[in-house]
């Protein structure tokens, strides 16, 4: 794994959590390559640092565990095995030895486990310190990245809000951002042409976006620099009305030699966005080569499971 040595790297230039090639380290926790970087000032390049504080996190992770044992079962005759089943564990010996960060995390968390009865059973100011630091340490390795979600869109079912998903188009590319230290989030609603959302102006209908997003908690609605509204028509295919009669209009337009339906508007199906480009590939190897049948266009996608049966759509027109 380079983008955690590569982003200790870019911390000790004084350039900040990024990857190799300079994008932003976002999608990743910090601890990590905060930990190299600082192992490389008394000495140690990041992959010999990344070594060492998996060699250390491992003694910790057999230690602490064999307090446990102790702990559960005060017998060493019973607690030796259970020792002996982590330090032979062989997924855990792999990634301590790869550039990877899970044993600092594990380690973190056995020591969580470890001190936490002592919390309990003194309550004590020390305590509580300690077992905080544990917990916050472990949400940085872990959970804790520098940005608002690592997942390119989320879907909201939030009863109080009428806002479907959410895109962060960071995520998806940090090329679609002209400025790497803003977030552009679209936020996608489901209507239909006509209806109380889609005629609403377009001041209305960000005012209402931004205050959704305020109260669900996922933003600051003064960090809001700039908002568009966009209004898609026939986003989505619907499996409704006439639909069964879709193979009496696929059989017409196959009729012509030069017309390939493509995509999810095209061949009315809903297709995610690699099948639609799929589709648009087999229609460009059929032009090359001079195929007039349409079937492998349309086999793309057929075998999904949410492409409900036309024997089973209800009778509406």
């Amino acid at each position: 794994m380079v983008r955690r040595p590569s982003a200790s790297q870019s911390l000790l230039l004084g350039e900040g959590y990024r990857y190799f090639d300079g994008g932003i380290y976002a999608k990743w926790p910090p601890l990590f390559p905060t930990l190299l970087a600082a192992l490389h000032v008394v000495g140690l390049e990041p992959v010999a640092g990344a070594r060492f504080l998996n060699a250390f996190a491992f003694g910790m992770i057999v230690y602490v565990s064999g307090r446990l044992f102790l702990r559960c079962t005060t017998s060493v005759a019973f607690a030796l095995p259970g020792v002996l089943s982590i330090i032979l564990s062989a997924p855990l010996v792999a990634v301590s030895i790869m550039v990877w960060s899970e044993p600092v995390f594990a380690a973190l968390a056995a020591l969580f486990t470890l001190a936490m009865p002592g919390f309990l059973r003194t309550q004590s100011r020390t305590s509580l310190v300690s077992i905080s630091l544990l917990a916050a340490l472990a949400c940085l390795r872990r959970y804790a990245g520098v940005t608002l979600i690592p997942d390119c869109w989320l879907y909201i079912h939030e009863p109080c809000v009428k806002m479907g998903r959410i895109q962060v188009f960071n995520n998806w590319s940090p090329y679609l951002v002209r400025d790497e230290t803003k977030v552009w989030v679209g936020l996608e609603y489901f209507c239909t042409e006509g209806d109380q959302l889609w005629n609403m102006s377009d001041r209305d209908f960000a005012e209402m976006a931004i205050e959704e997003m305020a109260r669900i908690g996922f933003i600051d609605r003064a960090d809001v620099l700039d908002s568009t509204v966009i209004r898609m028509p026939k986003a989505y295919p619907a499996y409704t009305g006439t639909y069964k009669s879709l193979d009496r209009i696929r059989d017409h337009t196959d009729r012509f030699e030069n017309l390939f339906l493509i995509g999810q508007n095209g061949m009315h199906r809903y297709n995610n966005a690699d099948h639609s480009m799929l589709s648009a590939m087999a229609a460009v190897d059929n032009i090359i080569h001079g195929v007039r049948s349409k079937d492998n266009i349309w086999a793309v996608n057929a075998e999904e499971e949410y492409h409900e049966a036309a024997s089973q759509m209800p009778d509406q027109e």
